[in-house]
Order: structure tokens, then sequence, then C-alpha cells
């Protein structure tokens, strides 16, 4: 959970923990035992979560949770009457979720640009806008620092699907982010 109260994504409220108190470790007002690895995003601009790793809901926390997320109908289903009748182990988990660790260092705007999936055309258009707004603003490295162009290094080609950024001084081609 952040600063603010909320869980830093809309978590399943059967899955980590996120609402047990931890200020005492911490010494600041949090919740959660939440592992997960955070990182901004300059593509999307918004933070981009790498790993998903915490401790799993016992009965207390799985019951706060669903409360809080006004979801109680579910304590009627098997797997959540197994926790709460203390059928199964509790548990720690979690992993690096490669398609997302893909995602952040290949600067592209949505999942399905780094694996296999169909797409809607409005989709395609949000995420070619967004990698064009971000390669867009960036400099090439091999470019004198005293140099103050008014427009980017950096030129587009291609189409939406199928963008190639290249650097106008050096040619080099950059990582597209919308393949």
């Amino acid at each position: 959970m952040l600063k603010d109260g909320y869980p830093h994504e809309l978590r399943a409220a059967d899955y980590d923990d996120w609402c047990t108190p931890t200020s005492q470790w911490s010494g600041q007002d949090t919740h959660g035992l939440n592992g997960d690895i955070l990182v901004w995003n300059p593509v999307t601009k918004r933070r981009h979560e790498l790993t998903s790793m915490g401790t799993r809901v016992t009965k207390e926390t799985l019951r706060q949770q669903l409360e809080i997320s006004g979801q109680l109908d579910f304590l009627k289903l098997p797997y959540h009457q197994a926790i709460l009748s203390d059928e199964i182990p509790l548990s720690i988990g979690g992993g690096i979720g490669q398609s997302r660790l893909c995602m952040y260092l290949l600067r592209t705007a949505h999942l399905g640009e780094v694996s296999v999936t169909v797409w809607p055309d409005q989709l395609k258009e949000i995420c070619s806008r967004r990698v064009s707004e971000f390669w867009s603003s960036r400099t090439c490295p091999q470019q004198p620092p005293s140099s103050n162009r008014s427009r980017s290094p950096l030129e587009c080609d291609g189409t939406p699907q199928r963008l190639r950024w290249r650097c106008r001084p050096c040619q080099r081609e950059l990582p597209s982010g919308s393949q």
C-alpha cells in the first residue's frame, strides 16, 4: 500500500497482503507485506512493476482486504473457504515478470509489445503515440552537449506497427518499442 493508503495497483484482495501495518519497520506510515520492485517508466509516465513478490494473505488479512475492496461475497468460494479453515498452507511467493522487464528495458508502452497478443486498433494508436513522444524527446549520446538543436536529433520511419527510430547525426538505430 502506498503512503496515501491505496494499493499501488488494484491488487487482488485474496493474494498479496497489502493491509498489514508495517510502520514499526519502515518508520513511515506504510502497510503491506509486499516485496514488489517498482521503477518509474518514462514511456507510460507511471510506476512500473518489475516483480510481484510478497507474503500471501492470512485468514485475518483476507477478510480485511475483501471488506476494503467490497468483495466479502468471495468468502463463500472454495479457495477462500480453504484459507479461512486453515486447509491450505500460507505462503510467500513471487518472481520477476520477464515481459515486464523487457517492456521496461526496450521502452515500450504496453506488455503486448514484447509478447504475443491480439491488439485492438485503438490500443495500437495509444502505444504508438506514447512511444513516439518518449523517443522524440531523447537526444543522441554522440551529439555534442553544446549543441542546442530546436528539434530532436531522432527521426522515425515506419508504420505504427513497426516504428524505427534512428539518430540523425550517427544513423544508429534505437530500440523501437512498437514492433
